[in-house]
């Protein structure tokens, strides 16, 4: 995967690597354990948060799916940034969109 992230960058269509801000074992046994996704949601949010505080000069193309808390995530980052740091969002469907947590 990375390999094609790579060669866009070599003919610059892509300024940089993309970055994962992935759950964490705490997060995911919530979803195991008990079918809660919003640890998930909140960890990746804070990720970005993290992200964001090293690179605030920068707006951020946010890529994910609708499978485990990326739609919350993302909801929860242009709350509290705005487009000022989230510039678009893309979601790929992978299940359907009645089952994608913080869908409404």
């Amino acid at each position: 995967v990375f390999s094609k992230f790579e060669k866009m960058i070599h003919v610059n269509n892509l300024h940089s690597m993309p970055t994962l801000l992935p759950g964490d074992v705490e997060s995911g046994q919530a979803y195991m354990l008990r079918g809660d996704y919003e640890p998930m949601a909140l960890k990746k949010f804070r990720n970005f948060k993290e992200y964001y505080s090293i690179y605030p000069e920068f707006t951020h193309v946010f890529i994910g799916d609708n499978g485990q808390a990326d739609v919350k995530a993302a909801e929860y980052m242009v709350k509290e940034f705005g487009r000022k740091a989230v510039e678009t969002i893309y979601v790929h469907e992978v299940q359907n969109r009645d089952l994608t947590f913080g869908y409404t």
